[in-house]
């Protein structure tokens, strides 16, 4: 038995179907490997970057510093071109003050129970 739902095959389906195959594709990428088998690949060409290599790296040793120590110093805030400065000390400044007056153990409370309040 037939289902209901079933279509015939007509000319104009049959050419709708056919229209949305890809015939062309496989053509296409065949015809392409043939064409493009004895091709010699072109060298691959390095840009010339040294000039500005060089240029970045003068401007960093001028900026920063020439040596891991020079780099390592501290600056003054107005030295510095931050955007948005930082509002609170850096950790290891604010572990260190609290070291050294004696509050460590109420700075990792306060720190605990402002990073973990559900503790």
């Amino acid at each position: 038995m037939i289902s209901c739902n079933v279509t015939r095959p007509t000319f104009e389906r049959i050419s709708h179907y056919v229209r949305q195959l890809n015939f062309l594709g496989p053509v296409s990428r065949s015809f392409e490997k043939v064409l493009l088998a004895n091709q010699r690949r072109s060298p691959a060409k390095m840009k010339k970057i040294e000039a500005d290599v060089q240029a970045i790296v003068d401007h960093l040793k001028l900026k920063v510093g020439a040596t891991w120590a020079d780099a390592r110093e501290p600056r003054l805030q107005k030295d510095s071109v931050l955007v948005n400065p930082p509002r609170t000390p850096r950790p290891w400044l604010s572990v260190a003050a609290a070291a050294e007056s004696g509050e460590f153990q109420k700075w990792v409370k306060g720190h605990i129970d402002d990073k973990v309040p559900w503790m």
